[in-house]
């Protein structure tokens, strides 16, 4: 067995740790108290999301 990860492996390990990174920040969104923190969430949760998107097509 090889030492060596594969791109799929690359790619599928950063869009998981962007996905879960984007369902904290979702989580923040319900639970933010203030409007601005409900914000935050939201907006990091998009960037987040966006960015395992990015994750799966990088290594193609």
């Amino acid at each position: 067995m090889s030492d060596t990860a594969t791109a799929t492996d690359k790619r599928t390990g950063i869009a998981l740790v962007f996905g879960l990174l984007a369902a904290a920040s979702a989580a923040y969104l319900l639970v933010g108290g203030t409007q601005l923190g409900r914000a935050y969430g939201m907006g990091l949760a998009l960037v987040f999301a966006a960015l395992s998107v990015a994750a799966v097509h990088a290594y193609e």
